[in-house]
């Protein structure tokens, strides 16, 4: 599987005048936030998931390895949900890796 080529380390929301930022660890904006008709609270909201998406990508690759290791197969239409559940993780990923 391809690994996640965006801008690496932390990244945080910042909040200002102008819109949401998305910020990385130098504090370089890779992202912004607002320009439609949304709440300031919902942009706010739409920054921390954002924001939280490197971690949660991460923990799922993790989760995805354990499933691996532990000879589980990642299959849509299994009724085992342990299946089920590791061919969605497995669609998410290649989602966020842009395949």
């Amino acid at each position: 599987m391809s690994e996640f080529r965006g801008t690496l380390g932390e990244w945080s929301a910042f909040y200002g005048s102008n819109g949401t930022l998305i910020l990385n660890d130098e504090g370089e904006c890779i992202a912004s936030i607002g320009g439609r008709e949304a709440t300031h609270e919902e942009d706010n909201f739409n920054a921390k998931l954002i924001a939280a998406a490197p971690h949660m990508l991460e923990a799922l690759k993790r989760a995805q390895a354990q499933f691996w290791q532990a000879g589980i197969k990642a299959d849509a239409n299994s009724l085992n949900p342990i299946e089920e559940l590791a061919a969605r993780i497995d669609v998410v990923i290649s989602k966020a890796l842009g395949q």
